[in-house]
């Protein structure tokens, strides 16, 4: 699975642990096949009709046949003909020496989040690694609803590698071992409410709550 896939899995997943009567009208309407369908066969076909700038007429690469038709932003957009008559890779070549002709030079450090224009956009940018966590804890507290706090986090961390320092083990005085057990209840208690905080946002066609 490609990494942005697991972006959308992660809506999916979160929507999926949520009651179809708190969705809205327009999460109904366009979200259904979540409980019905598995990730992949859903997302095949949710991905054209929600989450693709081709559901709102955009994309970032359009074909006109009549030049009359264009639809042209001078800020962002560049008009070019293309003689197909030519071979592919040479086309490839020039169109990719006028881009770095036009477009800036990206700055060192992380990327900024940009994303295309669709009928559902992220409402900040997704941590894929954090929400992951998120879910486990979600579902982890879900499945064992007698565990505390702390021993959902110690089964967190058999999971995923945080909170190596607290880890507790058998040779922990009692107030080593006490002090790790507030840290991991404090911890993953804002795990817990992170993930009701995103599945009330998920049914109203939010994600990730911010």
């Amino acid at each position: 699975m490609m990494k942005n896939e697991q972006v959308y899995e992660m809506w999916y997943e979160f929507l999926k642990r949520t009651d179809p009567n708190d969705w809205s009208v327009a999460v109904k309407r366009d979200f259904m096949g979540v409980m019905e369908q598995d990730f992949e066969e859903w997302f095949f076909d949710a991905y054209f009709k929600i989450f693709s700038p081709a559901a709102l007429g955009v994309a970032p690469v359009r074909q006109y046949s009549d030049p009359g038709d264009i639809r042209f932003n001078s800020k962002t957009d560049m008009i070019i003909v293309v003689d197909l008559s030519r071979p592919k890779d040479r086309l490839m070549k020039s169109i990719d020496f006028l881009l770095d002709l036009k477009q800036p030079l990206r700055k060192l450090g992380r990327a900024k989040f940009h994303q295309l224009p669709a009928k559902y956009m992220f409402a900040k940018r997704p941590d894929i690694e954090a929400l992951k966590i998120v879910l486990d804890v979600h579902d982890a507290k879900r499945d064992h609803p007698d565990w505390t706090l702390w021993e959902v986090g110690s089964y967190l961390q058999k999971l995923h590698p945080i909170l190596l320092k607290q880890k507790l083990n058998k040779t922990d005085t009692v107030a080593v071992r006490t002090a790790k057990q507030k840290v991991l209840t404090a911890t993953f208690g804002r795990y817990l409410a992170r993930a009701e905080k995103i599945k009330a946002g998920v049914v109203k066609g939010v994600f990730p709550a911010a």
